[in-house]
């Protein structure tokens, strides 16, 4: 199977959230800020994201969510790292995306993410919320050991959503979650990309590839 770079949450993320809540993984909580970290800043302005990468709607209206993902390539000898990509988008994109999604598929990645959780929780019952951005939220690895690995957050409007909607996932755990995927979901994103004319040729680019996943 072809290794596909990037895995955009949207609203399943919130399923994801939400189980990892339940399981008491409180990544979160002693740190009360909405401060959306600069990790996750658009890298070519040098500021926060302010347009959806996909339809350019604006982002900045308190009411907007939308999310966003950025993936990195780390060099060995903490050489530092690489950005491969970052995308933000509005919750309208993330729908229509979703909506691409195979009801096997939504099973699969909200399976997966109970049972890593519920891992997570037996190992470690009071995560320091200081790593969320140095530790992969599913296997507990740290960042010094991954090749690449990819970042996620929940924001609205120039704020995160709430103070806990950002983590990190490593290679090795977005590799699984690409196992999970359906054809029909493969097929279904590939025909999204070509039918959607608002997004940029870069985007396109990569979906074709098959570079680019967005969930």
């Amino acid at each position: 199977m072809k290794k596909i770079k990037l895995f955009l949450f949207h609203h399943v993320s919130l399923i994801k959230i939400h189980v990892l809540s339940s399981h008491s993984i409180s990544i979160i909580i002693n740190v009360f800020t909405l401060d959306i970290p600069s990790k996750f800043d658009n890298s070519i302005l040098e500021k926060k994201f302010s347009n959806c990468s996909v339809c350019n709607s604006d982002l900045t209206s308190f009411d907007q969510e939308y999310l966003i993902e950025k993936a990195y390539k780390r060099f060995p000898d903490n050489l530092g790292e690489e950005l491969l990509f970052e995308i933000a988008v509005c919750f309208d994109c993330a729908g229509r995306m979703k909506g691409e999604l195979s009801k096997e598929s939504l099973e699969n990645i909200s399976t997966f993410f109970q049972e890593k959780s519920f891992e997570q929780k037996q190992a470690n019952p009071n995560p320091d919320p200081s790593i969320l951005l140095n530790q992969c939220l599913l296997s507990g690895k740290n960042l010094g050991d991954m090749q690449e690995y990819q970042v996620y957050a929940h924001c609205r409007g120039g704020q995160l959503a709430d103070p806990h909607s950002y983590y990190m996932l490593s290679d090795k755990i977005i590799e699984e979650i690409q196992g999970l995927l359906s054809d029909h979901t493969r097929d279904q994103l590939q025909k999204f990309s070509d039918d959607n004319i608002g997004m940029p040729p870069e985007l396109k680019k990569l979906f074709s590839n098959g570079d680019l996943i967005i969930l």
